[in-house]
């Protein structure tokens, strides 16, 4: 059905076609030395992955592998190479690699030791080990097309893009990035009923992923948006009952699902602050939806764990910090695949501090890495509220946008925990997960959406100021709490209002929806509606409380 009417697009699979993949001269297997290995393995690797055999003269073993890697290599045509080095005449390069015992085998891939393994292997292993191999590669492949197909539908080519999507799901029909990405196609050229049955072709188990939920939200608000009726006669109404709720809200989810997310969020504050509790907290919960689709407002908030919060709200400090906009001036400056660290509850956001303290094995380990790289991570949170707060495993889905930041303190503790703080870069869009062994989650990143993150102070004069910080006092004298006006004064707008989001002790969702705010000057206004719900609702007797 998807593909119908649609030619398989070339940029699917673009500089990994079957004749780029043969070596120069045939040489699927040949031997390396020293002062060739960069040459046969590590260039060579950023077109297919290379098998590099460490072997010895003396080796029984290596005798009874070799043959076998050569036989299984050769079958695959030039989809893998092997390149065979002599220990004994190149003793550098396997210290350097930490070659302990023989044979050896790692698998390169752009330019990187991938994965490997040791020791005498039956042919049936080595087969699965290159198939493994291999079927990275094409989600790599898959993943790269994606990417192409998401930003065509950016710039609005909706046939450039569907035909990409429909040229992946030829190759693989559960592919859930392209099965979204698809309905988004037919989102945007009206076709609900097309768009809703595309994604309904999602595997059950991938149907909680935060792409697929971006759609289903767009599905509701677009559903929303037809049984609410005509956009202008929905602002008439409005401007001529201002306190009539459910046509301000109509109105609202006809903005948004029109692509004006904005006006939408404006209405809806405007409907919260007239009445929060309205239908029991409507607009609050559409205000979720509209700025950060595909997550619902769950329950009300229990009381567990609310003195922790409000422990970690009171102690949040708001510094005047040194700028990394030298260091970190664009994209470019940044690496494209990032260890995320997935965290409930916790967003990062630019030139702002997020202290924490790392104690599982994962997170430490994920710690050295990059503390002897870049120094660069990032912070996601998960996709479902009801997670662990830091989800076990490489299953739990990730919500679409996050933030990159650089390590900024570190400290050793005497428990074997590390507290670190992490500095905001940038944010970021997550595009896919890289295939990796090792035990922490790297995903691959786009930071073309939030280009102006690295930009400091971007927005500040647009921001009401005054009106942030009465909100900000109000909430603070309502529970008897002191803050260091000092400081918070003479703290530029932009590191007063991202901290405040940061140690903002709401929900996940509404975490999420601070963390994806399209302008400084938005997530000041969204703040500020949030302590004017919470204040209405001590106010109201609610028993609700800032937590």
């Amino acid at each position: 059905m998807m593909g119908r009417g649609l030619e398989k697009n070339m940029v699917f699979g673009l500089g990994k076609s079957g004749d780029a993949a043969q070596p120069a001269g045939g040489e699927i297997v040949k031997n390396t030395t020293a002062a060739t290995f960069a040459k046969d393995v590590i260039e060579a690797s950023r077109q297919v992955p290379v098998l590099v055999d460490f072997w010895a003269p003396w080796c029984g073993p290596c005798k009874q592998l070799t043959p076998i890697i050569e036989k299984v290599v050769r079958a695959q045509n030039g989809k893998v190479r092997m390149v065979k080095i002599n220990v004994d005449e190149n003793q550098t390069i396997a210290s350097q690699l930490r070659v302990q015992s023989l044979p050896t085998v790692y698998a390169f891939r752009d330019g990187r030791p991938l994965d490997g393994f040791m020791g005498a292997q039956p042919e049936s292993a080595v087969k699965a080990f290159v198939d493994r191999l291999l079927g990275e590669e094409a989600a790599t492949d898959a993943a790269a097309a994606v990417e192409a197909a998401d930003k065509a539908l950016e710039a609005g080519d909706l046939q450039g893009a569907a035909e990409v999507y429909a040229a992946v799901l030829q190759e693989d029909p559960q592919n859930v990035a392209a099965l979204a990405g698809l309905a988004r196609c037919y989102l945007k050229s009206g076709d609900v009923a097309r768009a809703e049955q595309t994604i309904g072709l999602v595997p059950p188990d991938k149907r909680e992923t935060a792409v697929v939920a971006s759609v289903r939200a767009a599905l509701d608000l677009a559903k929303l948006a037809a049984n609410a009726g005509d956009v202008s006669k929905l602002e008439a109404t409005v401007k001529a009952e201002p306190a009539n709720h459910q046509a301000r809200i109509d109105y609202a989810m006809a903005l948004a699902a029109g692509g004006k997310k904005e006006q939408a969020v404006d209405q809806l504050l405007a409907s919260i602050r007239r009445d929060r509790k309205w239908n029991e907290e409507a607009a609050r919960s559409s205000w979720c939806s509209c700025s950060m689709p595909g997550v619902r407002r769950t329950q009300p908030r229990s009381t567990a764990g609310a003195a922790c919060r409000r422990s970690f709200f009171l102690e949040a400090r708001i510094h005047v910090l040194g700028t990394l906009a030298e260091r970190y001036r664009g994209p470019a400056d940044l690496p494209q695949r990032i260890p995320f660290f997935p965290l409930r509850g916790a967003i990062l956001l630019p030139r702002a501090r997020l202290p924490l303290n790392v104690f599982e094995p994962r997170y430490l380990a994920m710690l050295d890495d990059v503390m002897s790289t870049s120094r660069v991570l990032g912070i996601v949170q998960p996709v479902s509220a009801d997670s662990d707060e830091s989800p076990a495993g490489k299953t739990v889905g990730l919500r679409r946008v996050g933030c990159v930041g650089r390590v900024t303190a570190y400290q050793e503790l005497d428990d074997g925990r590390l507290a670190i703080v992490l500095t905001g870069i940038a944010r970021c869009t997550l595009e896919g997960e890289a295939a990796s062994p090792k035990p922490y989650r790297i995903c691959t990143v786009d930071f073309e959406r939030f280009s102006g993150d690295f930009i400091a102070g971007s927005g500040e004069n647009d921001v009401d100021r005054q009106s942030l910080l009465a909100a900000l006092k109000a909430y603070l004298e309502a529970r008897q709490q002191r803050a260091d006006w000092s400081a918070i004064s003479k703290s530029p707008s932009e590191m007063l209002v991202n901290m405040l989001a940061i140690a903002s002790p709401y929900e996940p969702e509404e975490k999420q929806a601070l963390l994806e705010a399209p302008t400084l000057k938005a997530r000041a206004e969204a703040l500020i509606a949030l302590a004017e719900m919470e204040l209405a609702a001590g106010a109201g007797g609610s028993g609700s409380t800032l937590q």
